[in-house]
This record gives structure tokens, C-alpha cells and sequence, in this order.
């Protein structure tokens, strides 16, 4: 958006009535090249005004009820790029807003800072998220090498894609190889069956879960796979198909990042269809061959 010949910047605000609100839109309102696009009360008003493709920025309390991995996701695709500000008390811990996508974050004491941060957000790409009090040369606790991933496709009919990767599976298992089969089957999986896994928790449900809040890294991944002799993990597929919906895109993807930062091999088994079915591109709904899809594109 430009103003008399100044580039300005287009911010979106949910507070979610924090006490911080009203100071923040004070200093967004002086700055000459910020420009405040809308308050907004709540989370899905917060997405309906970034889906208009007007804004670029969203700052948001870092207690703002909804607030995951699928809605920053979602704010991204329309070009909004998020900044959280962490209250005094109650805060969300820094890693879990960066797990989530969080581009930036303040606190209510630096609140000053808030402009600046807008300014970084706006001028740059997809660069990783930092704020107050993050050492960002910290590396992660994570092996610098990821594992390789295998994803079985094709039509229904025998031999069918979960013998094929179970089979897969259990092979780079027996080879020495530390190896993840997750059932991603968004048309209801039934990898724990072939296996005779009897529990009835799902593995891939528990996962997304943890990566939707921020709070999924590889032992929370480990502990959600259930451990086969052999040394192969197993994360289970969806309890009923109906439930397709609960694995979010962002979830999924971090899901896998992960897995392949745990293990040497993971196996994918994915669902039969192709067809990317979004006749609506503005559309928030999930589509059920989502996950399918990106895994092919991996």
C-alpha cells in the first residue's frame, strides 16, 4: 500500500483483548509507514480479513484462542506473515511459536520494538522465526543428517500399497536400519491390522496434535510411533475415515521433517487418490488428498 509516495505496511491486529492492545495500536498508528488495517476480535476474523490479500502483516496475542500451526499456515498462504506478543505471564514458550511458524516475536516490556519487528517481517523472505531473549545461533538438539523417504502409492487392488510397505518397512528394519512406517492413508489406513496392532490410539492423530501446538520434536515423535520387534516404529493411521480431516498440511509436513530427522528410513503409505479437489482457491475447508500430495512432492 502506498501513501503519499511511502510505502506502507498493512497490519492486521487480534489482541484478543490483551491489556497490551491498545499501546500496540498506538505505536503502529504513529509509525509512517505502517498503516493499521483492521482490529480484529478473534481468530476467524483474523483469517477472513487476511484472505481479502490486503494485509501483510498480523500481529496477535500469543494467547489468542486457536492460534496453532494450522492457522499460521493458513495466514501465510495469504501473504500475512505473523508477530506474537508474549504477555508477562502465561507466555507461550518461544520454541512452540517457532514451531508453529511465528515469523517474530515481543514482549509487553518491549513493546517498542513492535515497528521494527513489522518492518523485519515485511522486508524479508521466509527467514526463521527469532525475538527477545532467543539465542539464535542456538543449533537444535537435532542430527544434522536426514533420513530417507520412501512413499508407496498406487491403485487399490493386490498386492496393495500397505503390503508393499509394510514389506518395505520391515525389510530396512532387518538391514540394521532405524525405520518409521507411518500410515498416512486419509481414507482410513490399516497398517495397524496388517501389523496385529490392537491398540486403537492412533499414532499419526497424537502426532499431528503435538505439531499443531508447537509441541511436537523427535521424542515426542518417538513416543507416539509404537516399537515392533526388530527395531521397527510404527506410526498408526487414522482410527476411522471420517477423521481425515484432523491432519492439517502444516501439521503433516512438520511431522515428517521430523521423522526424518528420528530415523534412517521412513515409509510412507498413502492414500490411493490424486485428484486435488479445490475449486474454491480462497477456500479455508481441508481437502482429503492434501497430505497424499505433498507427500508425492517431497
Amino acid at each position: 500500500m502506498v501513501s503519499g509516495g511511502v510505502r506502507r505496511t498493512p497490519v492486521l491486529v487480534a489482541a484478543s483483548g490483551a491489556a497490551w492492545e491498545a499501546d500496540a495500536v498506538r505505536l503502529l498508528e504513529r509509525a509512517p509507514d505502517i498503516v493499521l488495517h483492521r482490529r480484529s476480535v478473534d481468530l476467524a476474523d483474523l483469517l477472513a480479513s487476511a484472505a481479502t490479500g490486503l494485509a501483510r502483516c498480523a500481529v496477535v496475542a500469543d494467547s489468542l484462542d486457536g492460534l496453532d500451526a494450522d492457522a499460521v499456515a493458513h495466514l501465510g498462504r495469504a501473504g500475512v506473515r505473523v508477530i506474537a506478543v508474549l504477555s508477562a505471564a502465561g507466555s507461550q514458550p518461544p520454541e512452540r511459536l517457532a514451531r508453529i511458524g511465528v515469523a517474530r516475536w515481543v514482549t509487553v516490556a518491549d513493546l517498542e520494538e513492535l515497528c521494527a519487528a513489522v518492518r523485519e517481517v515485511s522486508s524479508e523472505g521466509g527467514e526463521p522465526a527469532t525475538g527477545a531473549g532467543l539465542d539464535d545461533s542456538t543449533e537444535p538438539p537435532y542430527p544434522t543428517e536426514r533420513g530417507r523417504l520412501t512413499v508407496v502409492w498406487g491403485p487399490t487392488g493386490a498386492p496393495g500399497r500397505t503390503t508393499v510397505a509394510t514389506a518395505l518397512a520391515a525389510e530396512s528394519a532387518a538391514r540394521g536400519r532405524a525405520t518409521l512406517l507411518v500410515d498416512a492413508d486419509p481414507y482410513g489406513g490399516a497398517v495397524a491390522q496388517h501389523l496385529g496392532i490392537l491398540d486403537e490410539v492412533s499414532g499419526l492423530l497424537a502426532a499431528v496434535r503435538r505439531a499443531n501446538s508447537g509441541q511436537l520434536d523427535v521424542t515426542a515423535l518417538n513416543e507416539a510411533a509404537r516399537a515392533l520387534d526388530g527395531g521397527l516404529r510404527v506410526l498408526t493411521g487414522l482410527p476411522r475415515a471420517d477423521r481425515w480431516a484432523e491432519v492439517r498440511p502444516a501439521a503433516f509436513a512438520e511431522i515428517l521433517d521430523r521423522a526424518q530427522q528420528l530415523v534412517e528410513m521412513v515409509v510412507l503409505d498413502v492414500g490411493f487418490s490424486l485428484e486435488d479437489s479445490s475449486p474454491d482457491p480462497f477456500a479455508a475447508a481441508p481437502r482429503r488428498n492434501e497430505t497424499t500430495l505433498a507427500a508425492l512432492d517431497r
